[in-house]
């Protein structure tokens, strides 16, 4: 039983390599959703079980960097920078969010101030963001004007190792203002789906993104104390 939690932990990795193996935007969007299960229910394995350990964490890190940012970053530039953009361009804009999630999660690794939310943005939040794109530009048929990609590797890279509070779920059932935020991105990303099913990923994490830079400078004070 104790194994459980790095085995959760290496079936995310295992889907990240997996998806690096064929490089298929279908295959990746499917190994991603699998890692981000198992990356999941890994820490909540780990906690119920009570055999949280050191090493674990650090796993847990090694298996993100490759689902969440050199698998999609890898994807991105195979699938749409190698024929349309200059190699300068495509290669330095994932390398940059490579290097950017490279450094989100080591700080993670070695420091403790997340217990309650998230300082920058974390990779695989940014991951989805990615992937949210691919399914806009796969809509739309997006294949020359891939700048916003492009832009959008920039950003959140630069969102990955920001000093941002950004919320998580964590003591919901007692925070009002999450409790608020939570439900109004809900009610926002539903009716988005409703009107057009492509843009609710983009939408709800750019709800997410304006509500937490709100929440950081509203609170930056009380933050700070803890």
């Amino acid at each position: 039983m104790r194994h459980i939690p790095n085995l959760l932990t290496l079936t995310n990795l295992a889907a990240g390599v997996y998806a690096l193996l064929f490089v298929d935007i279908t295959t990746a969007i499917v190994c991603m959703a699998i890692s981000l299960v198992a990356d999941v229910f890994d820490g909540a394995a780990a906690r119920m079980l009570n055999v949280a350990s050191p090493i674990g964490k650090v796993l847990d890190s090694l298996a993100d960097l490759v689902s969440f940012c050199v698998m999609p970053g890898v994807v991105t530039y195979q699938v749409w920078f190698a024929s349309s953009v200059p190699d300068y361009l495509g290669v330095g804009a994932v390398v940059f969010y490579v290097l950017m999630g490279c450094l989100r999660l080591a700080r993670f690794t070695v420091n403790d101030d997340e217990k309650v939310d998230f300082k920058g943005l974390p990779t695989p939040a940014s991951a989805i963001a990615l992937v949210s794109l691919w399914l806009l530009f796969m809509h739309y048929n997006s294949i020359d004007n891939t700048l916003p990609l492009v832009l959008g590797l920039i950003i959140l890279g630069s969102l990955n190792v920001s000093t941002i509070t950004m919320l998580s779920l964590k003591d919901i059932a007692s925070n009002r203002f999450k409790q608020i935020a939570f439900s109004l991105m809900l009610i926002i990303g539903m009716a988005t789906c409703w009107v057009n099913p492509y843009c609710t990923l983009v939408t709800m994490l750019s709800v997410y993104l304006m509500i937490s830079i709100f929440y950081h400078i509203r609170f930056a004070k009380e933050l700070s104390r803890h």
